[in-house]
């Protein structure tokens, strides 16, 4: 279901910012290299990872592009 919402945002053609805990969209953590730290929060935008954070905004860890995890 989640996966399918997704979808569906990115075929309205706007913009998807999502903060979740990284196991609500694997497609979306899976394309990271590395997992983050314990207790992070994976920000995308548009389905692609972009950063790690603490769940109310204290920190943020950005990523690089990264290639998928082995």
């Amino acid at each position: 279901m989640r996966e399918r919402f997704g979808e569906a945002v990115r075929d309205l053609n706007a913009i998807w910012v999502s903060n979740e805990t990284p196991g609500v969209f694997p497609a979306i953590r899976d394309r990271l290299a590395h997992r983050g730290p314990r207790g992070a929060f994976l920000l995308s935008v548009n389905g692609v990872p972009t950063a790690w954070t603490e769940s109310h905004g204290a920190w943020i860890e950005w990523v690089a592009a990264e290639g998928k995890r082995e």
